[in-house]
């Protein structure tokens, strides 16, 4: 729908079965990173979690 704040906008709403959707994608995803990870040793994955928050320190995600 035209956003109420700025009419070069529009605003996305999200039904509850792309809720769903979007839901199921992520168990995917997950059990996806969990197999690839399962090779790694902790330090491994302390070093990776530690890159990643560092790649995803300047986005915003916004999720209502």
């Amino acid at each position: 729908k035209q956003s109420n704040k700025d009419l070069r906008c529009k605003d996305l709403m999200v039904t509850e079965k792309s809720k769903a959707l979007v839901e199921q994608i992520n168990e995917v995803r997950i059990a996806l990173i969990e197999a690839r990870c399962q090779n790694l040793t902790a330090k491994d994955i302390e070093s990776l979690n530690q890159l990643l928050k560092k790649l995803n320190a300047h986005h915003t995600y916004f999720i209502k």
